[in-house]
């Protein structure tokens, strides 16, 4: 337990830098938003063991990030509501097998079902050690699967209840990345409503931050969210 407990602390050492400076400055190089998340994540994520959630796997590009980033010692869990997402999301990661990847847990199911409780649990790391702290990072990627059915995607009857979800996941100095597209239909409204939520969130405890390009139509917009205070005890894992 006390080595889990020094990981964590050196998962929160890692995220000293602001995450959301590291996104502004790949956006000022011309990066890609997701990219420019990308960026972020690399802020809290630790090679030696860390933790991450991604809430929408999608083509499993996010995923394949997270698992490199993490390393072999870490951890990813990916969710998505869309069996196709996850098959496309194992087939990437098997690709890129022997590369020193995390361990990573694929599971399908609306992401506001997702409990702290589960995310954490002993079952399901193929044969590896489950991960011993929270999560240092939360990350949600909005809209359709690319060459998907763009008629199934993320709606803020059930992203603003993971997202709530989410922020209960996060250890001190844990982040939440939320990457909110508004060139479809919905989209404009699911980005205010992610936005009014993180507009409601104590400033002592959530530090929340917005990037996006004003001068390019149709640009994803970039919401950070970072943990300035301790979280409520952790529940045991299953």
């Amino acid at each position: 337990m006390a080595a889990c407990r020094a990981a964590a602390a050196a998962a929160a050492a890692a995220s000293a830098a602001s995450a959301a400076a590291a996104a502004a400055g790949a956006l000022g190089r011309g990066a890609r938003m997701t990219e420019v998340a990308q960026a972020a994540w690399g802020r809290v994520l630790d090679e030696g063991g860390g933790f991450a959630v991604d809430m929408t796997v999608g083509g499993g590009k996010d995923t394949l990030f997270l698992a490199r980033a993490v390393g072999p010692r870490g951890h990813v869990l990916g969710c998505d509501v869309q069996a196709d997402a996850l098959s496309r999301t194992r087939a990437l990661l098997a690709a890129h097998a022997g590369e020193g990847l995390g361990a990573v847990r694929l599971r399908e199911g609306c992401h506001s079902t997702l409990t702290l409780q589960e995310a954490v649990e002993k079952v399901g790391w193929g044969g590896a050690p489950p991960p011993c702290a929270r999560p240092s990072l939360v990350c949600f990627n909005l809209g359709f699967l690319p060459g998907g059915d763009r008629a199934v995607k993320t709606a803020p009857e059930s992203t603003v209840p993971a997202i709530h979800g989410a922020l209960d996941f996060l250890g001190r100095r844990g982040l939440l990345s939320i990457l909110a597209y508004v060139g479809h239909q919905g989209g404009p409204q699911e980005r205010d409503a992610v936005e009014a939520t993180l507009a409601g969130l104590p400033s002592q405890d959530w530090s929340c931050s917005e990037i996006r390009m004003v001068n390019r139509q149709g640009c994803p917009v970039l919401y950070l969210a970072e943990r300035m205070s301790e979280p409520d005890p952790e529940p045991d894992a299953g």
